[in-house]
């Protein structure tokens, strides 16, 4: 989550020439946590965000959980035709999850398994990432993984490496990296283990968390082609252990 909400606050930079363009969503699942992160340290307010869910909330603090599409302290309730209208003319930046991921950056939210009953639909995602110029996905690097994060150094370790999520193709694509990428928008992958961009050639790491090892816990567990930048950044033990994190 904060992760997640680092690199979604820094979508914001530089501030948008109209006020009207700072607008934000944020999906169900763990982009939650990047809502939380922002009300936490009063971001919103700070950089003038205005945070939107496709219910019809805007402003205020998204709710998490079971209440979800909900919102504390609104200062507008819309219809999801009226949100989904004004996304197309202002959405800023998108947060939302992801099912898994393959290696030309589509993700799949909408199917969940084999089954019949694990088509889940896609709700209102097809019009966050159409509208949006900057879209922040969140997710975990492995399903049924186990992590913990040393507190003193921000370190993390991994005790089970679980199933990968990131795959050389998703069973169902609900977003198009490439058609993402022919209509300029920019794209990242927030996970456990680092921060991935897509780009022409596909997903590359431009982030990695301190811990782990790139070769041994991303490249080598992947069965997603991953490709590695020039200018590979460690993120901050801040980000990991708490300690003296901030947003801003």
């Amino acid at each position: 989550g904060r992760v997640a909400a680092k690199y979604y606050v820094r979508t914001f930079d530089p501030a948008p020439s109209n006020v009207e363009d700072r607008i934000g969503s944020i999906g169900v699942g763990l982009p939650e946590e990047v809502s939380h992160n922002m009300f936490n340290e009063d971001v919103c307010a700070k950089k003038n965000i205005t945070l939107t869910t496709e219910t019809g909330t805007i402003g205020g603090l998204p709710a998490m959980g079971m209440f979800f599409g909900m919102a504390i302290a609104p200062t507008r309730l819309v219809s999801s035709g009226s949100i989904f209208s004004m996304w197309k003319k202002h959405l800023h930046t998108a947060c939302l999850g992801a099912v898994d991921v393959d290696e030309l950056g589509n993700v799949n939210v909408s199917r969940r398994g084999p089954h019949i009953s694990d088509v889940v639909g896609s709700g209102g995602f097809p019009n966050l990432v159409d509208s949006a110029r900057h879209i922040v996905f969140v997710c975990s690097w492995a399903a049924h993984a186990h992590y913990t994060v040393d507190k003193k150094t921000g370190h993390l370790k991994i005790l089970r490496a679980g199933k990968p999520k990131f795959l050389k193709n998703v069973g169902e694509i609900t977003f198009c990296g490439r058609v993402a990428l022919d209509l300029g928008k920019t794209v990242v992958y927030c996970t456990h283990v680092g921060v991935f961009q897509l780009t022409p050639r596909g997903l590359e790491l431009i982030e990695v968390v301190p811990g782990v090892d790139v070769e041994k816990d991303i490249l080598s567990f992947s069965k997603a082609r991953i490709h590695v930048s020039e200018s590979l950044r460690v993120v901050s033990p801040s980000v990991m252990n708490g300690e003296g994190y901030t947003l801003l």
